[in-house]
């Protein structure tokens, strides 16, 4: 699962944070990741732990739901090269060193 998102995550497939938010829920699962890897990964979800998803955004007010996207947006722009940095190194560790979780 974490190799796929990476890979979907290099293709532009899946959200940022989507993927960041999927990463960190496996971390216990994927074994030994370089620190390098996986703190800029649990950063960014830290980061924006406050950006409702899924049922919880529908009891958000349009207009403060809409900003929160927005600076979410705005954050993720200015990480996005390092993020992709990231996904790529992952999914080249999982490749090598384990077997899909």
């Amino acid at each position: 699962l974490a190799v796929a998102m990476a890979d979907r995550v290099a293709q532009g497939g899946v959200d940022m944070l989507e993927a960041c938010r999927s990463v960190v829920a496996l971390r216990h699962r994927l074994g030994s990741v370089p620190e390098s890897v996986m703190d800029p990964i649990v950063a960014v979800d830290s980061e924006l732990d406050d950006v409702p998803d899924g049922a919880a955004a529908l009891l958000w007010n349009a207009d403060s739901l809409r900003q929160k996207f927005i600076e979410k947006d705005e954050y993720l722009n200015r990480e996005r090269s390092m993020l992709l940095g990231c996904f790529v190194a992952l999914r080249e560790h999982l490749s090598r060193h384990q077997p899909e979780p």
